[in-house]
């Protein structure tokens, strides 16, 4: 694993945990915090960047946020899985009203899982469309 402490500017604090200036963006104070585990590097700005884009900003790649005894397809699916995060909750719960629609209208059978997955998409998007 590298040593992110050396590489970064405005790091605050000591230990496994710390904050830094984001390089991924124009950063006037430490907005991005760096947890060293046992096994990875985690990476969080609070302004928004992915760690994708701070890895870019340091020319780093995903490998470098692991332990060397991870195997490359254990280190792909951690990678996959921080991707997957990126995706909009409210995005997932709209594409599932949107199927249930399309499944309904084309007389498809739905499944008594759909129907209750359906009932739950339509209750968190009027939450969240009450909500803006």
């Amino acid at each position: 694993m590298v040593n992110l402490r050396e590489m970064l500017d405005g790091v605050v604090g000591e230990g496994e945990s710390f904050m830094a200036k984001c390089p991924a963006h124009d950063d006037r104070s430490p907005s991005m915090r760096v947890t060293y585990k046992e096994d990875r590097i985690l990476l969080y700005c609070c302004a928004g960047c992915t760690a994708q884009d701070i890895l870019d900003s340091l020319n780093l790649s995903w490998s470098d946020l692991f332990n060397s005894r991870w195997t490359a397809a254990e280190r792909q699916a951690y990678a996959q899985k921080q991707q997957l995060r990126k995706v909009d909750p409210m995005e997932v719960e709209k594409n599932i009203i949107l199927i249930m629609n399309n499944k309904r209208e084309n007389g498809e059978s739905i499944t008594a899982e759909d129907e209750a997955r359906d009932i739950v998409a339509r209750q968190r998007y009027s939450v969240y469309l009450d909500s803006i």
